[in-house]
């Protein structure tokens, strides 16, 4: 009985100590600003942080392959010219684990452990709209987004580049 009362003593320690690890955790990651910030982006509006916020530049493009348009880390002979995506917070150094899917508007951004990453949005008609986002700085506290259009013909498709 003895080994019984150890054994069940020792494994409720032990889970103990696994909730405590998984909670403090999920609470040292369950930053909301960046998340705020990035779905205020994307929306393209304007969005405020009490503290200076990282934000990260990522070159991607969208290759034509299959019959649709995915995201990539690289062109290829039927891809978009380049394109930025947008992470806010502390976020990875590569995205690749993003590629291979397209993005639209409105479910464009991916929130990821205390980042949230904004992608290139493409939509199809008569003309490809491709909306992209470039930040002009590397960390910030007062974020608002200012929109440029182009239209352009770029390996013989129609583009139309909201930036």
């Amino acid at each position: 009985m003895t080994i019984r009362y150890l054994t069940a003593l020792i494994a409720a320690v032990a889970l103990t100590l696994v909730v405590a690890v998984v909670v403090a955790n999920a609470l040292q990651n369950a930053n909301p600003i960046p998340k705020m910030v990035a779905i205020a982006v994307a929306g393209e509006s304007e969005a405020k942080a009490e503290t200076p916020l990282s934000v990260v530049k990522y070159g991607v493009y969208y290759v034509y392959e299959g019959g649709k348009w995915a995201l990539s880390g690289s062109p290829s002979g039927t891809s978009t010219p380049k394109l930025y995506a947008v992470g806010f917070g502390n976020c990875p150094a590569d995205i690749s684990g993003l590629y291979g899917r397209a993005y639209a508007p409105g479910s464009n951004v991916v929130h990821v452990t205390g980042c949230s990453i904004v992608l290139p949005s493409i939509v199809e008609g008569g003309v490809i709209t491709v909306t992209h986002y470039v930040p002009m700085c590397a960390t910030g506290t007062d974020f608002r987004t200012e929109v440029a259009e182009q239209y352009f013909t770029y390996k013989g498709v129609q583009f139309r580049v909201r930036l």
